[in-house]
């Protein structure tokens, strides 16, 4: 009998995936950034060739171009423009993406699949920071002003790109990227940008497991998960350590609105879960949040799927969530037009 802490993990995933990822580190090991970056760019490829056989089209009737924008240190940082080929000259809504990777890897090409889905299926022009990583860089004093520098230049210079800002801006990403995205949503009134809508897929909401005592029960799958694949509990203590996120930081609304005492001001907001995530139990509880606060939200969860299993287009689950999170995104779209 098995003694690994884990929720059902669907038979697909057991027999097609898990045989072909990498062995995990001896749990003396200290996290490895630089095998975790490697680790994505092979996720990459896989991503590359589920472009080139089953999302044919998104390459062909989505254009991208890579710019460099200045942040507020004189960094330069790359922005990916993505839009949908037909645009020409008119104008669409703005999306701006922030990329997954623990803060510690991931770049453009790690959500570029997922944003050429969205920028296609309901017509945004979507912009996606590579922000700067850590350890190199700390995560609350470089990477999320990076971050906030990043969706102040959209607001500023979307239109000569063919972004239409007045009906207000959707903030998306993935895991840590979903995370800052919700952080952008809670600091925008005092950047005076207006945000209509977030999209966390599989967002890390919370960065360590300091929690509340209201939040007691609510958040059994760091335990019931604590074995999952690509992200696990010991994983995610060893980032913590790494990360070294202060506790007043990290219980700080303004870095992570989970924290905050009311979430009214929050936008619309579309969540991404997996079953068999450590993070699952904390993506229920924000939508619980948001629901006492009064925020419209939906939330998709996939049952039998890990963090990060929309990287493998062998999946159905992978397959489904890029169409559903394009229908999460009009949603979105459409609440931000009757207002």
């Amino acid at each position: 009998m098995s003694t690994k802490r884990i929720r059902n993990l669907k038979q697909q995933w057991l027999t097609d995936i898990a045989p072909h990822l990498p062995d995990s580190p001896p749990s003396d090991a200290p996290v490895n950034y630089k095998r975790v970056r490697e680790t994505m760019g092979k996720m990459k490829e896989g991503k590359d060739r589920a472009l080139d056989t089953m999302w044919k089209h998104l390459k062909e009737d989505v254009q991208v171009q890579n710019i460099q924008i200045p942040l507020r240190d004189g960094h330069l940082a790359e922005l990916r423009i993505l839009k949908p080929v037909s645009l020409g000259s008119g104008s669409l809504p703005v999306y701006y993406s922030l990329h997954g990777g623990a803060f510690i890897a991931g770049n453009n090409d790690t959500e570029e699949l997922i944003n050429r889905q969205l920028a296609a299926a309901p017509g945004v022009v979507i912009f996606s920071l590579d922000y700067r990583l850590a350890p190199e860089h700390d995560v609350v004093d470089i990477i999320f002003k990076d971050a906030e520098d990043g969706l102040k230049w959209v607001h500023a210079h979307a239109a000569e790109y063919g972004g239409d800002v007045a009906a207000g801006i959707i903030l998306g990403g993935t895991s840590v990227g979903g995370g800052m995205a919700t952080m952008l949503a809670y600091r925008s009134k005092g950047l005076g940008i207006s945000v209509k809508g977030v999209i966390g897929r599989q967002p890390a909401l919370i960065m360590n497991f300091e929690t509340k005592p209201e939040w007691e029960g609510k958040r059994r799958s760091l335990e019931e998960n604590a074995d999952a694949p690509m992200i696990n509990k010991d994983f995610i203590i060893k980032i913590d350590g790494l990360l070294n996120i202060p506790k007043a930081k990290h219980t700080d609304p303004w870095n992570f609105p989970i924290w905050a005492a009311n979430l009214e001001v929050m936008p619309p907001t579309y969540l991404v879960g997996a079953g068999c995530d450590p993070f699952a139990d904390d993506v229920l509880l924000y939508s619980e949040l948001l629901t006492k606060a009064g925020v419209p939200n939906k939330v998709k969860v996939y049952e039998g799927m890990p963090h990060g299993f929309h990287s493998f287009h062998a999946l159905q689950e992978a397959r489904d969530e890029m169409q559903e999170t394009a229908e999460g995104l009009k949603w979105l779209l459409q609440l931000s037009k009757s207002k």
